[in-house]
C-alpha cells in the first residue's frame, strides 16, 4: 500500500509541475504584457474554465498524498521520512505563496474593468514570481521521487 501512496504522490507532483510548465510556455505569453486588451482576451477565452480548476485538483491531490506519504514512511525513518517532509513543506509553502502572491492577481483579472497601472503592476508581480513557484514545485517533485526511491530501497 505504501508503494501505491508514494507513487500517487510522485504522480500528482508531476501533474502539478507539468501544469505549471504548460502555463509558463503556452498561457503566460498571451497576457504577460499586462495590457488591458490582452488580459481581457485571456480572461474571455477562459470564461468557462481555467487553470485554477486544474491546479485546485493537482495541488489538493499533491497535498493529500504528501501528507499520507509522510505518514506511511514515518516509522521507516531515514531519507524517505526527510524527503516526504520536504514534499509536504513544499506543497504547503506553494499554497501560501499562491494565496498571497498569485490569487490577488487572478481575482483582479476576473473583473471586467481594469485600472491600467494596477493591472500592469499585478501582472508584473505575477509573471516575475511564477518561475520561483515553478522551481519550488520542481523541488517538491524531486523530493517525491527521492522519497519513493528511498522507501523502495529500504524495503528491498
Amino acid at each position: 500500500m505504501r508503494k501505491v501512496i508514494l507513487w500517487l504522490m510522485v504522480l500528482f507532483f508531476a501533474f502539478f509541475f507539468a501544469g505549471h510548465l504548460f502555463e509558463l510556455i503556452a498561457l503566460i505569453p498571451n497576457w504577460q504584457s499586462g495590457e488591458i486588451a490582452e488580459v481581457a482576451r485571456y480572461r474571455d477565452f477562459l470564461s468557462k474554465s481555467g487553470p485554477g480548476n486544474y491546479f485546485s485538483l493537482t495541488q489538493g491531490g499533491t497535498l493529500l498524498f504528501s501528507l499520507i506519504g509522510l505518514i506511511s514512511v514515518w516509522k521507516q525513518g531515514g531519507q524517505a521520512k526527510i524527503a516526504a517532509a520536504i514534499t509536504l513543506l513544499v506543497v504547503i509553502g506553494v499554497g501560501f505563496y499562491t494565496y498571497f502572491v498569485f490569487l490577488p492577481t487572478n481575482q483582479y483579472i476576473g473583473n471586467t474593468e481594469y485600472d491600467a497601472v494596477l493591472l500592469k503592476s499585478l501582472v508584473t508581480k505575477w509573471v516575475t514570481n511564477e518561475p520561483f513557484r515553478f522551481l519550488a514545485i520542481g523541488i517538491g517533485l524531486a523530493a517525491s521521487i527521492w522519497c519513493f526511491e528511498a522507501s523502495r530501497r529500504k524495503t528491498e
